[in-house]
């Protein structure tokens, strides 16, 4: 932010940049170079005069900055924290975070989430000051209320999926379907391209009035065009025609043609290249800033603790965005090159 007398200029500072760094050729010798960056960016945010912990939330990316941060420490243990979901075995993941927390031999607390804690979410609108829709964030809330006491610096792995394509799966899939689809102004018309590209009140059905529309929009809508709108659909709980349909006649008002959907696909970067590493970047300067480490902030910061990134290093950033397409994603999975470092410190279970 520059202050002139005249005048007040907004510049960035700082962008990521493909391809800046060069990348070892060899997997292994490329999983060592992240690994040296990886444990530089745990030391230089373990730097504090007040108590450090971790989260763990059981799974690799948590998992691997709580094991470096270990390892940085020494013979003192590191304070690892934990949601357990005890009600519900199906998503509970408490099993690993205390796998991993016995392998570290961190001291670790798990905090059982009961039905009572919903009602925190009244506590969170305070804080979050804006309607916000990440309900992991409830998650960080209780870990940093319980960890106050203890310490005042928390670690997250936020940040891994979005740089080293753990939503891979989310990405691919787009462009599996769109795949299929026949090409020309023919191929438009098909019924599963249409509903591909469009939007509709899915609440309320799809009539053969809405599929008429859907079809004749559809026409008009690139290939191109239409993947980029559907890997955007994906990131919305409601589409533009689904939260018009739920707005009050004054706010349909305030809110005017102010659309999520061309707004997300505004913010990619142009096409060309590899499509995978195009929506990843469209991840980091969209989900990763407004809304994971939004998350990260305002659950930590409610109850006066710091959450610290490691994989935000700008060092870090920058050789994710340069790695290769065989070490971002192989084998079916994404994050394909931390999970090698990954193994390296983490039970083989994780």
């Amino acid at each position: 932010l520059s202050v002139a007398r005249s005048s007040v200029t907004e510049e960035r500072y700082w962008r990521h940049s493909p391809g800046s760094v060069a990348v070892a050729p060899d997997p292994h010798a490329a999983s060592e170079q992240l690994e040296v960056l990886l444990r530089d960016a745990v030391r230089l945010r373990l730097v504090a005069d007040v108590p450090i912990g971790c989260f763990v939330s059981g799974g690799v990316d948590s998992g691997t900055i709580a094991a470096l941060a270990a390892a940085e420490r020494g013979s003192t243990p590191i304070a690892t924290y934990s949601i357990a979901v005890p009600s519900d075995p199906r998503i509970d993941e408490s099993q690993y975070s205390r796998l991993i927390a016995a392998h570290l031999r961190s001291a670790h607390t798990q905090i059982d989430l009961t039905s009572a804690d919903f009602t925190g979410f009244l506590e969170l609108d305070e804080f979050a000051g804006e309607p916000f829709a990440v309900s992991s964030v409830l998650g960080v809330s209780l870990i940093a209320r319980a960890a106050r006491s203890q310490v005042k610096v928390l670690l997250s792995g936020d940040g891994a999926d979005e740089l080293f394509a753990g939503y891979h799966q989310r990405h691919v899939a787009v462009d599996e379907r769109w795949d299929h689809f026949a090409p020309g102004r023919l191929g438009r018309l098909h019924p599963a391209r249409a509903k591909a590209a469009g939007q509709w009140v899915r609440w309320r059905g799809l009539t053969r009035a809405t599929m008429r529309g859907l079809r004749a929009r559809s026409l008009f809508v690139s290939d191109a065009a239409g993947r980029d709108h559907d890997a955007m659909f994906k990131r919305c709980m409601f589409n533009d025609h689904e939260k018009h349909a739920l707005y009050t006649r004054a706010w349909a008002t305030r809110v005017g043609d102010e659309d999520t959907i061309p707004w997300l696909c505004a913010a990619l970067p142009p096409p060309g290249g590899d499509p995978i590493l195009r929506r990843q970047l469209h991840d980091v300067d969209s989900l990763l800033h407004d809304e994971m480490t939004t998350k990260l902030d305002r659950g930590t910061m409610a109850w006066g603790v710091e959450g610290r990134v490691p994989l935000l290093d700008h060092r870090l950033v920058e050789l994710a965005v340069s790695l290769p397409p065989a070490f971002r994603y192989a084998e079916g999975e994404g994050k394909w090159l931390l999970r090698r470092v990954a193994a390296r410190v983490l039970p083989a279970a994780i």
